[in-house]
């Protein structure tokens, strides 16, 4: 029998975001603000072509793994949505790709309603660590990135005012 050497990973949530809509688009792509509220961001590039690279150190159950990432942007409805296409690549320990689709959503003034639909495939020795943990550390990657930016974007609101 042949040992499955991949796990796929799916998720969906939505959260509330203290800022317009205008101010969350451009927080999510500001790569300054990007590279604080990545987890584990050394690094955040802007390339020609619209893309980002970005380096990071992500924890996955007892291994931490160095991982270059490329992000592309597509289907950009500005202000409303698109959609985050990413590879990455974390040497001996494996790779992954996939998409996130964003939507923002403008309830009532000053807040943003964050809509976001994962969907990932991950490679290699991670994924011998098995779909439960891969799952885990996505999903607290995507909570730590989503609770930075509300944090950014409050702060930024307070020093505004």
């Amino acid at each position: 029998m042949t040992e499955k050497r991949y796990v796929l990973v799916s998720f969906t949530g939505q959260l509330a975001l203290p800022a317009s809509r205008a101010r969350a688009w451009a927080a999510l792509h500001d790569t300054d603000m990007l590279r604080e509220i990545v987890p584990g961001c050394q690094a955040v590039r802007a390339m020609r072509d619209g893309s980002y690279e970005l380096r990071t150190a992500v924890p996955v159950g007892p291994l931490k793994t160095d991982i270059r990432v490329r992000l592309q942007c597509t289907d950009i409805e500005a202000l409303r949505g698109y959609r985050l296409g990413f590879e990455g690549s974390g040497g001996l320990a494996g790779q992954g790709k996939g998409r996130v689709k964003i939507r923002l959503e403008a309830p009532s003034r000053g807040e943003t309603l964050l809509h976001y639909d994962v969907a990932a495939r991950i490679e290699g020795p991670l994924a011998q660590m098995g779909a439960p943990l891969v799952e885990l550390a996505a999903r607290g990657l995507a909570e730590g990135f989503l609770a930075r930016l509300v944090d950014m974007l409050q702060d930024r609101q307070a020093l505004a005012a």
